[in-house]
């Protein structure tokens, strides 16, 4: 699992997102990496480069349930950051869509862009399904 770290205060955005907006997940990293499985499929459908059954493995839900650390790993104000981990299988899908496409420079701003995407109501995450 790769460790992402974002801003202490884009999580405080995503958790107020999060309290306003419970179906649609149960802390920040399920919620960010969510956004980021659709920000992929978004994506993908606007450059016209994934078929049908790409469109299915991007927004695959996982049933693994991996708890996030964005609770108990904020650092000092010094360095206010949080590490997210987002499994390597949907890192690699995103360095691979960035390489192939150049929109990004990096997987974390790609993770920010996503999820203000969704933050922001240009892009509706579906409720996330009952486990």
């Amino acid at each position: 699992m790769a460790g992402l770290n974002f801003s202490k205060r884009f999580i405080e955005k995503c958790r107020e997102y999060i309290a306003q907006n419970p179906s649609l997940a149960t802390d920040v990293g399920e919620f960010i990496r969510r956004c980021g499985r659709l920000g992929l499929l978004e994506l993908s459908k606007s450059l016209g480069d994934c078929d049908e059954e790409e469109r299915k493995s991007y927004y695959a839900y996982s049933s693994r349930r991996k708890r996030s650390n964005a609770d108990t790993n904020s650092h000092t104000s010094s360095n206010p950051v949080t590490s997210i981990y987002v499994p390597d299988e949907e890192v690699n899908k995103v360095r691979k869509f960035i390489q192939k496409h150049g929109l990004f420079r990096t997987v974390i701003s790609f993770y920010y862009f996503c999820t203000w995407m969704v933050m922001l109501g240009y892009w509706k995450l579906p409720p996330k399904p009952p486990v």
